[in-house]
Parts: C-alpha cells; structure tokens; sequence
C-alpha cells in the first residue's frame, strides 16, 4: 500500500512538472511572437529619432529667423564708446523706406511678422488710429478677415492686438501645430545620419 501511495505521489508529482514544463512551452513560444513586435518596435525608434533630428532643426531655424528679427528691428547699431578714440563724425544715410510686413495667418509666421510690425510701426510715436490703418494694410486672407469684425477706431487697435494675439502668437498654439506637423510627417527611410 504505501508503494502504492508512494506511486501516486510520483506520479501527481511528474503531472505537475510537465504540466509547468508545458507553461514554460507556451511562454517562449508566445516570446517567439514577439519578435516582428520588437523589429517594429526598433523601426519606430529609428523614426522617432528621426522626428526628434527633424524637430531640433526645425528648432535652430526657429532660433535663427528670432536671431534675425531682433536685428532688424534694431533701429541703430549699438555701440560702445569707451574703446573709441579719435573723432566721430555721423553722416545721414537716407536709406528706403522699410516695408510693413505683410501677415497671412500661418501659425508659424507671427513671430517674425509681429518683430517687424512693431519695430516699424507699432512701437512709432503714431496715434492707434494710425496704427490700426497700417495693421489692416498689412493683414490678408484669414487674418485679415478676424480683425475686420472691429470698425477702426483708437480703441478697437488693442483688441485687434489681442485677437491676432491668441489665434496666432500664442506658443502653446504654435507648439500643437508643430507637433501635428510633426505627427504627419513621415521618414524617407529607416536609418538616419549623424
């Protein structure tokens, strides 16, 4: 009888070891599977290193086109006269007229055209009558269009401002849509250059 016990034991014992041995079966042949995961997995990393390649370009050009508005809405040279010796003599250079930016709509163009607008005549000793003419001169298409519900008048210049303002000079905007720009966009190939 206690063979018989014994027996049993061995065998209910065997059961369970075979039974965990096909688990373990079943797991590594499910990681078989997993393999075309992991190779699609490493092409999305390649991507993705790609779109981030892209987005630090797109970042320097953003970089460069404020660099250069900055410098052109200089109205003079700065320059330091500590190190100067020796007379100065300051000629008039009539230099042309600069032109009012012109402003579409598109998200990624506000923040050059407002450096220049308000160089050129928004920060001008101009009443905001004035300034409002020139603003809708310079305004087309879908711009144009959203300040156009104000009638020109001094006080509706500010609020022209503000408008063109949150539909198209706020960052979180500009961010969203280089982000779905970003999104859509699309690797020419898999592997990317240092």
């Amino acid at each position: 009888m206690s063979n018989t016990v014994s027996l049993r034991a061995k065998k209910g014992l065997l059961i369970r070891y075979v039974d965990a041995l096909n688990g373990l079966i079943a797991t590594s042949s499910g990681l078989l599977t997993c393999e075309p995961i992991v190779r699609a997995l490493v092409e999305a990393l390649t991507a993705l290193k790609a779109v981030v390649e892209a987005l630090s370009q797109l970042t320097d050009a953003v970089d460069i086109i404020n660099i250069e508005a900055k410098r052109a809405s200089l109205h003079e040279p700065e320059t330091s006269g500590a190190h100067w010796q020796g007379s100065v003599h300051q000629t008039r250079v009539e230099l042309p007229a600069i032109p009012i930016p012109k402003f579409a709509g598109k998200i990624g163009e506000y923040d050059t055209f407002w450096a220049q607008f308000e160089a050129n005549v928004h920060s001008q000793n101009l009443a905001n009558l004035q300034k409002f003419n020139y603003l809708i001169n310079a305004l087309r298409g879908e711009a144009r269009e959203a300040v156009k519900r104000y009638a020109i008048t001094e006080e509706n210049y500010p609020l022209a401002l503000r408008l063109l303002w949150s539909k198209h000079g706020d960052r979180s905007r500009l961010v969203r849509h280089l982000q779905s720009r970003l999104e859509t966009a699309s690797a020419k190939g898999s592997v990317t250059r240092n």
